[in-house]
């Protein structure tokens, strides 16, 4: 068994740098939130402070980058769970970074994450057409590069500002759905 956690600790934490790397903003059709409570030590198989993981591309380029305060790993539930997470990177060309107080990564499925953001929520996108996204909850799925809450969303950009309860974010696509309640400013010159 415990030949069994070693060889699956980097396949762990190989899964989880994709997804989040990919995530930077993403997933799509996502059926559901949750939670993600602080790290508990105690339980954890393995944890982690100070952490910096960096994801390269085809060429060994960095490409995308995630720091946490700390990193746990829970093996029964196959989770991971992070205190404040940091993450840049490009989807599409663009840049993004983000942030959160804490985040819980489980599995759906065989080869897909959701990831649970939770408290101070922010993902930003940089010029050209900025756009800033708060919110207290945010679930993602980055295989499917698709975002979703069911919580108070402020969606920001230089000359406008919304804000509804509940988004879909399909970021593959740069768009973003607010569900209800919406109500927004824009400036003119």
């Amino acid at each position: 068994m415990r030949e069994r956690s070693r060889r699956t600790f980097p396949l762990v934490v190989t899964a989880l740098l994709a997804a989040l790397a990919w995530f930077s903003f993403g997933g799509r059709d996502d059926d559901g939130a949750g939670t993600a409570p602080p790290v508990r030590e105690p339980e954890a198989r393995y944890y982690a402070t100070g952490v910096r993981i960096v994801a390269t591309d085809a060429d060994g380029n960095p490409s995308d980058e995630l720091r946490a305060q700390r990193a746990a790993y829970f093996p029964g539930a196959d989770r991971w769970e992070m205190q404040q997470p940091r993450w840049q990177g490009r989807r599409n060309g663009r840049p993004w970074h983000g942030r959160a107080r804490r985040a819980e990564a489980t599995p759906i499925g065989d080869h897909e994450r959701r990831i649970v953001l939770n408290g101070d929520v922010e993902l930003h996108r940089e010029a050209p057409d900025p756009l800033t996204l708060l919110t207290d909850t945010l679930t993602l799925v980055p295989a499917r590069d698709y975002a979703e809450t069911d919580a108070a969303v402020t969606l920001r950009t230089p000359a406008s500002e919304m804000t509804g309860v509940g988004a879909r974010a399909w970021m593959d696509r740069q768009q973003v759905r607010l569900l209800a309640k919406v109500r927004g400013t824009y400036a003119t010159e």
